[in-house]
Parts: structure tokens; sequence; C-alpha cells
């Protein structure tokens, strides 16, 4: 019996430490947030670069081209930051 738990051990040792390797995707967001229709909505891509002015969205396919200013986090409670004072463009 030792030999074979000797033999099989390792193996699933192996077999556990991959099969646990797919099961952590870590922090895939974006960090961007956007009030959309009173929903926090993350974003694919974060748009937002350097400081000084509100950074801010447009969707290139809204008719309407309503601007969305861009969170840090869920809350909405602090914005984005850009050196751009146009609105970034999203696919």
């Amino acid at each position: 019996i030792m030999k074979k738990l000797k033999l099989i051990l390792p193996m699933l040792a192996f077999i556990f430490a991959i099969g646990l390797s797919f099961a952590f995707m870590g922090n895939t967001g974006s960090g961007a947030w956007i009030d959309y229709n009173g929903v926090p909505t993350e974003l694919e891509l974060n748009p937002c670069q350097g400081n000084g002015n509100d950074c801010k969205v447009v969707f290139e396919d809204d008719p309407n081209q309503t601007e969305y200013t861009v969170y840090t986090d869920d809350t909405l409670s602090q914005t984005r930051k850009s050196n751009n004072p146009e609105p970034y463009i999203m696919p």
C-alpha cells in the first residue's frame, strides 16, 4: 500500500496544482465605471490618461452622444481624471 501511495500522492498534488491555477482569474476589470441609466457599469477599457479634467466618455453608437463621467469604482463617488478636456469615444 505504501508503494502505491508514494506514487499516487505526487500525481494528485500535480493534478490539483494545475486545476487550481485555472480557478483564480484575478482582477480583470478596467477600474473605470460610469453611471449608465442609474446603474454603476464597468467599462471594458479605461480610456482616462493623465490628470486635470474630469474624464468623460461617449459611446460611438449612441445617437444622442450622451456624455458619461468616468468614476474610479462602483460607488461612483470619485471621478477619474484625464488630460483631455474632450470626451473619449468608446466603441
